[in-house]
């Protein structure tokens, strides 16, 4: 639950109320007698319409907003699937690194994964989190020996390849 509003929400109420006062002081000024005539149900409908209104964009913004994250983390995992890197193991490379970079991308996956029912990409979710779990597995299994991982390079590039396109796919189904 927010503690706080946000700037936008601050300044959506500003400029419905600028708008509200606006509108009133405009027909307060062209037609006076009318004005003063509004019934009281009338301002609480139009109080409730104006406020519904705003409710329901608000709504639809944070849900845009949780997308767009969603988006972000899919492009991260993309970025570090497709880097070389992930596959291609240097003389210079120590099992740290390949170590961080497995966590990092399994990290970015569980919180995919506790988000996707709200966003129906669950099946995308699970085979990536499954060829992600291939390629961890190989990589913890040879770990300790890393001329294998060298020699290994399509090995450990299939399930990242996988996963890159299955991405691709996913960010499909958020755009529809």
């Amino acid at each position: 639950m927010r503690d706080k509003i946000s700037l936008k929400t601050k300044i959506a109420l500003i400029i419905i109320t600028i708008i509200v006062i606006s509108a009133a002081g405009y027909c307060l000024v062209t037609n006076p007698k009318q004005f003063l005539e509004l019934s009281l149900t009338s301002i609480i409908n139009w109080a409730i319409a104006i406020f519904v209104s705003f409710l329901l964009v608000q709504r639809q913004t944070d849900r845009r907003n949780q997308k767009e994250a969603i988006i972000r983390i899919l492009s991260c995992i993309q970025q570090l699937v497709n880097d070389p890197a992930a596959w291609e193991i240097a003389d210079e490379t120590y099992q740290a690194e390949l170590t961080m970079r497995k966590r990092k991308i399994s990290n970015l996956i569980n919180i995919l994964e506790e988000e996707s029912k709200a966003f129906n990409i669950g099946k995308d979710v699970i085979f990536i989190k499954d060829k992600f779990t291939e390629y961890a597995d190989f990589m913890g299994n040879h770990i300790s020996d890393l001329d294998y991982l060298k020699r290994s390079k399509l090995e450990l590039q299939r399930p990242l390849d996988l996963i890159y396109c299955k991405i691709f796919e996913t960010q499909m189904t958020l755009y529809r």
